[in-house]
């Protein structure tokens, strides 16, 4: 399981360093990490996971929740939305002050 949440965090920390537009704009990466590169979800179980995201109220980093959920229960949650919120955070913040 630790396998598991070091994996989502890592790759969800390195999309959220380039992650200019949000996650929408990340979405075919998601994608490509989640189905084809991890396995953790099918393409079905990933489209269900957007549209649910989309559907719902909310910033559209839910889909990274969503997937984190999924792959490994409330842990991958929280860890796949720290991973796809602090990093980006952390360098906008850091960017601010260097103004």
């Amino acid at each position: 399981m630790t396998s598991v949440l070091a994996a989502l965090a890592i790759t969800f920390s390195t999309l959220s360093l380039v992650s200019i537009g949000g996650v929408n704009a990340l979405l075919p990466e998601i994608r490509q990490q989640v189905v084809e590169v991890h396995g953790w979800m099918s393409d079905a179980a990933f489209a269900n996971a957007f549209a649910i995201a989309n559907a719902s109220p909310g910033p559209n980093v839910i889909l990274v929740s969503l997937i984190g959920w999924q792959v490994a229960g409330l842990a991958g949650l929280v860890v796949a939305t720290l991973a796809i919120m602090i990093p980006s955070c952390t360098l906008a913040y850091f960017a601010s002050r260097a103004i």
